[in-house]
């Protein structure tokens, strides 16, 4: 399988790179000019903004699946009042230029959050107050209207909607329908869940699986 993978220096985006190279597959990560990346051997690194549309155009050719880590950052990662860094469109527009670019034979996955959509009304009170009071508030925003875009184009999609990232071992992921205060999630699993999707490994019961291990 070729695959190519955005926000592949990120927590998530790194276990996709590597754990995508152990299954065999024949990967190309997209990266910003300003980031330090060790990639893999046999990785093929492409440098630029995934808000290019050139760039994603160029990138996406000849590939079979297309996985999506990208997400708002900000200055403090473990404060949700930090400034945000990012663009706040920066999932919804890369979404918006690949439902314009993508083939639909070509799967795509995106990570996107649990508590977006519907899920927010099975959400831990304490994880709302901080989705709609902190900084996490346009980061859900720009993932709403991500999933939006998602959901009206007709490309065979999938987006991922994670609880609380860790970096504890991975275990088996677990669909759920709510998002409590101390459910978590390994990055390891959610890239693992996200391969499989992409591979046909693994059928969720929609398109916005809430999971958790």
């Amino acid at each position: 399988m070729k695959i190519l993978i955005l926000g592949g220096s990120g927590g998530c985006g790194l276990e996709v790179v590597h754990q995508a190279v152990a299954r065999g597959y024949q990967v190309t990560a997209v990266v910003r000019e300003e980031t330090p990346f060790k990639a893999p051997d046999d990785v093929k690194v492409v440098r630029g903004s995934v808000l290019n549309r050139e760039l994603l155009e160029s990138a996406v050719k000849g590939k079979d699946a297309v996985i999506s880590c990208l997400g708002l950052n900000r200055k403090n990662k473990l404060n949700p009042w930090s400034q945000i860094t990012s663009p706040k469109d920066l999932t919804s527009q890369t979404v918006s230029n690949l439902v314009s670019i993508l083939k639909p034979e070509i799967k795509l996955a995106v990570i996107s959050a649990a508590g977006v959509g519907e899920s927010f009304s099975n959400t831990n009170p304490v994880l709302k107050f901080l989705i709609r009071n902190s900084s996490l508030g346009p980061a859900y925003n720009d993932l709403e209207r991500m999933e939006e875009e998602l959901s009206e184009s007709k490309l065979d999609w999938y987006a991922v909607r994670p609880v609380t990232l860790t970096d504890f071992r991975s275990k088996p992921v677990i669909e759920t329908n709510s998002y409590g205060l101390f459910d978590m999630i390994s990055r390891a699993s959610v890239a693992c869940f996200l391969l499989d999707l992409v591979a046909g490994n693994t059928k969720p019961k929609t398109n916005t699986p809430l999971i958790k291990d």
